[in-house]
Parts: structure tokens; C-alpha cells; sequence
């Protein structure tokens, strides 16, 4: 049996710290000192992840993306489905 979970991940190279993404999803992310946004430590569960894809679409500079990651029971995989090494 295996689980899906989604990963965010923001492009600190594009990132301009708008603060959009911690306006609508304050929940999951945060500037941080260097002013450029930062995913905290949280699980995306199903009541976060309309206002997460609400911050995807709203980023003006397009620096977050999504990824869905499967575990099964042979461990980890990464985005494609090939187990990690």
C-alpha cells in the first residue's frame, strides 16, 4: 500500500519576497531574514492544500512548486516513482 504526500519547495534564486505565499497560506509559509519566503516544517494535508495551490498561483515571480511524493512499503520515492538508493 502506498502514500502520497506533497512536498513544496520554493526557488530562493526567483524569489523576490513578495510575501503572497505567506499571506494566503500563513499556515505554511513565512519570510524569513533574509526576506525571501521559507516552507515551514508542516505536513500538507487536504484542508491546506487549496490555500497552498492559491499561493502557487498567486506568486508573482512563479517560485514555488508542488510535488507529489509516493511512500509505499519498500520505502521513499522520488517525484518520477523510482525508489530512492
Amino acid at each position: 500500500m502506498s502514500h502520497v504526500s506533497i512536498r513544496v519547495t520554493i526557488d530562493l534564486m526567483v524569489c523576490d519576497g513578495h510575501a503572497l505565499c505567506e499571506t494566503v497560506a500563513p499556515q505554511v509559509f513565512e519570510l524569513g531574514d533574509d526576506e525571501r519566503a521559507q516552507v515551514l516544517d508542516v505536513e500538507i494535508t487536504d484542508e491546506l492544500l487549496p490555500s497552498v495551490e492559491d499561493a502557487v498561483r498567486r506568486c508573482p515571480c512563479q517560485a514555488i512548486s508542488l510535488h507529489l511524493e509516493e511512500e509505499g512499503c519498500s520505502g521513499q520515492h522520488t517525484d518520477e516513482g523510482e525508489p530512492l538508493p
